[in-house]
């Protein structure tokens, strides 16, 4: 390199170090002139009251607002309360209280001296319904010997038969008074017994018509015969008029008896084991809503019978009628008891409060001043106890009356 390149180059480096220093100057007393941006100062975090969650449903309130609301508490407990189920049932008529009136022998038919009642209508015991005139044919006189003696041994039977069902239901009752029985087989001998002595009744009756009209045949005067009503109930049917010439044993007119009837519930196949057999029915009408029981009926034992089409089986109920109020065929609400007899989870339901979205709750007493709202989760209502599938423990202090004054307070509509 000669000497004129190397003083090129050194003017080169010069010229640089001059502009890179006025650059450097330039910049410094440019930020030196432009404003200071302001101090931002980061704020010091501090944790204030922590509202709990419980204190959301505690509420305190004076003594003389707790007077004036009139508090009463009580304590969740445990409780047996049996369930029951609804189902429907139909009135009929039992077995033996039909009753059907035949001519005893060939006569004519005459009306009473009483107006002939209509079916339908209710009769007395020994109440006049149609007239009978014998016609004693040689045939008939024959024949009335050995009626009556026939009608004798009738009755004979149906004493024989009378004590035999007394004895029976007897011993049912002494078995039972041991522990040795059941309740059922009481209830079934007695059935049998009141349709012997019935029975027994009703061949007396024929006994004493055939001596009268026999007595009458050998004296040579056959008066009319009054035949009235074998029982208190309802006159069914008339199958004569007057003017009518009968034969012997002809169907005259039927009566049934009302008091007591029985009821026949239909009940589904998988619910059978589930109804307590020994507990009575409560009667329910339907159509009212009101849903109150009218009538109890007592279970009674009866022949079996069952619908195959809709899965049921029938059980039956007696069902007292001294007023006449309920009528065979009749539709019937039969609200039967069931098994279960567990221990619940009771409060009464005046305790119970709900909110505006249906949640249930209690009000359970901390201070004779302080209260805190429980959730509950009911199960069902009855007898004026709400059952609770959840809620607080037994023996917890509850709030009864007044819990509604303390909602209101508490949301703030109380007055």
């Amino acid at each position: 390199m000669n000497q004129e390149s190397l003083q090129t180059s050194l003017g080169r480096w010069v010229v640089t170090g001059l502009l890179m220093a006025v650059s450097a100057g330039g910049a410094w007393f440019f930020a030196r002139q432009q404003p200071k941006p302001p101090e931002v100062k980061t704020p010091t975090s501090s944790v204030g009251t922590v509202l709990k969650e419980a204190d959301l449903t505690t509420i305190s309130i004076s003594d003389e607002a707790r007077q004036k609301l009139q508090i009463r508490e009580a304590t969740i407990e445990r409780r047996a309360m049996k369930r029951s189920r609804l189902y429907g049932g139909e009135v009929f008529a039992p077995p033996g209280q039909t009753m059907t009136v035949a001519a005893p022998l060939m006569g004519l038919i005459r009306a009473g001296s009483e107006p002939t009642p209509r079916p339908g209508q209710a009769v007395r015991k020994g109440q006049p319904i149609l007239t009978l005139t014998p016609i004693l044919s040689p045939d008939a006189r024959a024949n009335l010997a050995g009626s009556l003696v026939d009608a004798e041994g009738q009755v004979k039977t149906a004493k024989t038969q009378v004590e035999a069902a007394q004895i029976a239901w007897n011993r049912a009752q002494e078995l039972y008074r041991q522990d040795a029985g059941s309740k059922r087989g009481v209830d079934e001998t007695q059935a049998l017994f009141d349709i012997a002595r019935k029975n027994l009744d009703m061949v007396e009756a024929r006994k004493t018509l055939f001596t009268k009209v026999v007595g009458e045949a050998e004296t040579g005067a056959a008066h009319s015969i009054a035949l009235g009503a074998p029982l208190d109930g309802i006159l069914k049917d008339i199958h004569v008029a007057a003017g009518d010439t009968v034969p012997g044993n002809a169907s005259l007119f039927v009566v049934t008896r009302l008091d007591p009837l029985w009821v026949r519930v239909p009940v589904y196949v998988g619910d059978i084991g589930s109804i307590d057999p020994a507990a009575a029915a409560a009667i329910v009408p339907l159509g009212d809503g009101s849903g109150k029981p009218i009538a109890s009926a007592r279970p009674v034992p009866a022949p079996p019978s069952a619908t195959a089409a809709a899965s049921s089986v029938d059980l039956y109920f007696e069902l007292p009628n001294p007023a006449l109020a309920f009528r065979p065929g009749q539709r019937l609400g039969v609200t039967l008891a069931l098994k279960a007899d567990d221990d619940n989870l009771t409060i009464p339901w005046s305790a119970v409060v709900h909110d505006i979205h249906g949640g249930s709750w209690v009000y359970e007493q901390l201070e004779p001043t302080k209260f805190v709202r429980r959730r509950v989760l009911l199960q069902r209502m009855q007898d004026g106890y709400a059952v609770l599938a959840e809620g607080p423990a037994v023996g917890t202090k509850i709030v009864v009356d007044g819990a509604e004054e303390l909602f209101g307070i508490e949301v703030g509509f109380a007055k």
